[in-house]
């Protein structure tokens, strides 16, 4: 009869460390289905997620007083990377002209607030940070950066694909684009 209490209790004790140790994979692959799910929600033109594109005012510090004013073109495509805490990423690149290269972006922590205003944390060259506030579709934009050669950027973004990127990069001019001369 001992016996029989014993392997009733390992048995009890078994099926609680099982249950519990499934509990804990389903609350930690909870936020992986949601972000799952997130990415086959319908997109939609007031959506933070999505490419969005747009043309803006650049300002470089130069050696003179004056700030040098140029434009540029940007693409960020949003993706959801918390779906349950509604903060996103954000991939992309900001072509300025007159340079030969696009700037690669990586926006990180961006979290859109309910009144519309859009912040993130940026990783690019010259430019750390990124505000914004959408309103029927459109997104103005700032991006400022602070540290050596800090720009400010500022201007109008809207849903777009990379065609549209790809038209406003050449609307820059063809001497802002890079060419290719084809000597090796």
């Amino acid at each position: 009869m001992l016996n029989m209490k014993t392997g009733f209790r390992r048995m009890v004790q078994s099926m609680t460390i099982l249950i519990g140790l499934l509990g804990v994979f389903a609350w930690a692959s909870w936020d992986q289905l949601g972000n799952l799910a997130h990415m086959y929600l319908p997109e939609t033109a007031t959506s933070l997620r999505g490419q969005w594109v747009g043309i803006l005012d650049v300002e470089k510090p130069s050696a003179s007083l004056a700030k040098k004013s140029e434009k540029a073109v940007i693409r960020i495509d949003f993706r959801g990377s918390n779906a349950a805490l509604g903060i996103y990423e954000g991939k992309g690149e900001l072509f300025i002209e007159g340079e030969k290269n696009p700037r690669p972006l990586k926006l990180t922590f961006v979290r859109e607030k309910e009144n519309g205003t859009v912040n993130a944390m940026v990783e690019c060259e010259g430019i750390n940070f990124f505000d914004g506030k959408k309103s029927a579709g459109m997104m103005a934009v700032k991006l400022q950066g602070i540290g050596a050669s800090p720009l400010k950027v500022v201007g109008m973004l809207y849903k777009g694909d990379d065609a549209e990127y790809q038209a406003l990069r050449m609307g820059l001019g063809e001497s802002a684009l890079p060419t290719d001369t084809g000597e090796q």
